[in-house]
């Protein structure tokens, strides 16, 4: 599998996460959860830091 279709299929899961939780591995789940984890703290420090 290459790079795009590797980036493709994760962002399909962070658009879809509904499915995405149903079909991943508990291993995907768990990425999902974190990399959603992290773009929030991300966002968030953006905002406090620009204010």
């Amino acid at each position: 599998m290459g790079f795009d279709v590797a980036l493709g299929r994760w962002l399909a899961f962070c658009v879809h996460p509904s499915g995405a939780w149903r079909v991943g591995s508990p291993i995907v789940r768990a990425a999902l959860v974190t990399s959603y984890l992290a773009a929030g703290y991300v966002g968030m420090l953006a905002v406090l830091l620009a204010r």
